[in-house]
């Protein structure tokens, strides 16, 4: 379990490995109230999705020899469940399209990589423990830089 988690935060991060929200990571400016509500709503997302997409593809989709529709039905789930944590949290509307490429694709790599539910579940924790560990260490590192800048654009110090 602990060597299934510390593979997929560390050794294949969604962000290293895969790419996975690499377009927006750099532009993202949130103050620590609405980063720690959307870590939240990440969190509830990709787990209920998991769980519900899991049941139907092993209770519905392989028994009726379905299992091409699987990703249309993964992506009709999540976007339910974003839709409804969206309102259960009350989200901006400006925020509702942010979350939605890191969420689905780690659902994506949890289902098709995982063995059981438990490993599922615990792959979509990692990847999305992956990603915001590095979005923290960006933001620290922006905050680290902007300490030492000028307004001119001059470092004065050797960082």
């Amino acid at each position: 379990m602990i060597n299934l988690m510390l593979y997929y935060i560390l050794s294949s991060s969604v962000v290293f490995f895969y790419g996975v929200g690499l377009n927006r990571l750099l532009i993202i400016k949130k103050d620590s109230h609405s980063f720690f509500i959307s870590i939240l709503r990440t969190f509830l997302v990709t787990n209920c999705v998991v769980i519900v997409s899991y049941a139907m593809s092993k209770f519905v989709l392989i028994p009726l020899n379905l299992s091409e529709l699987f990703t249309f039905f993964v992506i009709f789930i999540f976007i339910g469940f974003s839709i409804l944590f969206n309102l259960l949290l009350k989200i901006e509307p400006s925020d509702l399209t942010e979350d939605f490429l890191v969420p689905l694709l780690s659902i994506f790599i949890s289902l098709n990589e995982g063995l059981s539910l438990f490993s599922c579940i615990l792959i979509t924790v990692s990847c999305i423990i992956s990603f915001y560990t590095f979005l923290i260490m960006i933001f620290s590192y922006q905050k680290r830089f902007n300490l030492y800048s000028k307004s001119e654009g001059l470092k004065p110090f050797c960082l």
